[in-house]
């Protein structure tokens, strides 16, 4: 009986063995077959027979994930020849989504976007794929090549953005309570002076921006730029409502590695539906590519500055500043900024100039799924000429005296939209930040937070 039943076990084991080796070879088998469809598909569209390719691809989708993305990759590359360009975007962009690191797809959405125009979307994906360490020498000739193409065609771009914009400390406010010991000839006033300072006020808004260049060619490598912009925040509380305008004019040159760009500027901005403050000068803005991983920025400005009203006497003043942007781009989805800058503001009166010395650092990655993620913390130093009166801490009592205010201010930023959901090209994009400010001036202290959202172009 025991040899009975030892027999029909090892019969039973001998067949599970061979229906699982049946099943291995069947799955190699439906893989290798896919990889041909792929490997043929490839040659076909190298032989500009496109209907040939695209019946074999459209069979159905892969069940291998290399496999899939190759198939898309290729029927990408189909749309394009057949100048369905909104199509091979969307198919490109659907393969980034959820594979963001794939430069081979960012170069030909790129090349997508350089066949539409749309040159400031071709230049981000053609920078984000020169990154890639296991690019081929050749193609990154190829790729240096495409961005002086972009570089040179550059000739117009528009974007706006839209959202709300609630805020839980508009006014910028320390509130509490400000005392002063008073002191005359005859001794000091046994009863501190007191006054209630402004609380912190919330205000519920939106926030609005529309803008754009375009640029006149004047030559292989010259232009005239033209840019303007009108941004805007509206609360419910009219007095904080603030919105400027802004354009500018003037020659670029653009060569192999970046470009220069010379302009005139204007500038007039609106605090409480009044207006504030205009300014007209001057910019010099350069770009520059170092290596295929590290661009740059540099925006140097001269703004002389005019108040309205009683404001005048004493913040009239120029304005200088200048402002460096450097990127590393890690890989074709994640990359780091790094933004240094210094401005001194002259003012009619010293204790209103002052400079400002400031530096960000932010991180930026594009994660499977379609999230984009960027985080910046920022860092400010202003440190003004001349006191003014005002209310300072003295040992344990506080006096009426004068101070020259300096302040540093931190300001902590998270944005988070998602690339798959879009409405009429536009991403919706979730903004958090926080913001510190210590003074050397108690009631000139103060924190806040602000979360917004709002609806951006999408690249």
């Amino acid at each position: 009986m025991l040899i009975f039943v030892m027999r029909h076990l090892a019969i039973i084991f001998s067949v599970t063995i061979f229906l699982a080796i049946c099943v291995s070879a069947r799955a190699e088998t439906i893989s290798l077959t896919q990889r041909q469809v792929v490997e043929i598909a490839a040659q076909l569209i190298t032989n500009n027979e496109l209907s040939d390719a695209k019946i074999l691809l459209l069979k159905q989708p892969f069940d291998v994930l290399e496999l899939e993305i190759e198939r898309l990759y290729l029927l990408g590359r189909i749309a394009l020849a057949e100048k369905r360009y909104s199509d091979a975007i969307n198919i490109y962009r659907h393969v980034l989504d959820y594979q963001p690191g794939l430069s081979k797809i960012r170069i030909e959405l790129a090349l997508a976007y350089m066949a539409t125009e749309q040159w400031y979307r071709a230049d981000y994906h053609m920078r984000l794929a020169a990154s890639d360490s296991d690019i081929p020498p050749e193609v990154m000739m190829s790729i240096r090549r495409y961005l002086f193409i972009i570089r040179q065609n550059k000739n117009w771009n528009l974007w706006a953005n839209f959202g709300m914009a609630p805020e839980n400390n508009i006014n910028s406010a320390a509130g509490g309570e400000e005392c002063i010991t008073y002191s005359n000839t005859f001794g000091t006033f046994p009863y501190p002076l007191c006054r209630r300072l402004p609380e912190p006020e919330k205000a519920f808004g939106f926030n609005a921006g529309f803008g754009g260049n375009y640029e006149f060619k004047l030559g292989n490598q010259w232009r005239l730029k033209n840019d303007f912009g009108l941004h805007g925040n509206f609360y419910d509380k009219n007095k904080y409502d603030m919105y400027y305008l802004s354009a500018s004019t003037g020659p670029r040159y653009v060569f192999q590695r970046g470009d220069v760009w010379l302009a005139a500027t204007g500038y007039k901005m609106y605090y409480g539906q009044e207006s504030y403050r205009y300014s007209i000068g001057a910019k010099l803005e350069t770009n520059y590519d170092f290596t295929r991983r590290i661009s740059s920025n540099l925006l140097l400005q001269y703004k002389p500055t005019y108040y309205y009203g009683s404001w005048a006497d004493y913040l009239d003043g120029d304005v200088y500043s200048a402002g460096l942007r450097l990127i590393y781009n890690f890989n074709s989805s994640m990359y780091v900024m790094l933004r240094p800058g210094i401005e001194r503001e002259n003012a009619a009166q010293a204790a209103y100039a002052n400079w400002r010395k400031s530096v960000a650092v932010g991180f930026g990655a594009e994660v499977p799924y379609g999230f984009r993620v960027y985080i910046e913390p920022s860092f400010a130093r202003t440190d003004y000429d001349g006191a003014r009166w005002t209310v300072a801490d003295i040992g344990n009592g506080s006096q009426y005296t004068q101070i020259t205010e300096s302040f540093f201010t931190q300001i902590y930023s998270v944005s988070l939209s998602n690339n798959r959901v879009t409405l009429y090209g536009f991403t919706p994009v979730i903004n958090y930040s926080y913001t510190d400010r210590e003074s050397n001036i108690g009631t000139r202290s103060y924190s806040k937070h602000s979360i917004g959202f709002m609806m951006q172009q999408r690249f």
